[in-house]
């Protein structure tokens, strides 16, 4: 299991909708418990900005890479 921190922007339903457990760690933070990276990244990029990964740090920099690299076929 991976233990990730989230930052909300705006839609708070998607997170309900989203994730079945979370805990709320105020001013718009969560953290929440995934079993597949690949698939926690799918959904951050999907949610359009309204999640942010801030921990851990190496995940956060993956989500990075990967939106550059969907970004750059769009040039």
């Amino acid at each position: 299991r991976l233990s990730v921190t989230l930052q909300v922007h705006g839609n708070t339903r998607l997170l309900n909708e989203t994730f079945d457990k979370w805990i709320e760690l105020g001013t718009g933070k969560f953290q929440i418990e995934v079993f597949n990276s690949a698939w926690l990244i799918r959904e951050i990029i999907a949610s359009q900005g309204d999640f942010e990964v801030l921990e851990p740090l190496g995940l956060r920099q993956e989500v990075k890479r990967q939106i550059q690299a969907i970004s750059s076929q769009y040039r």
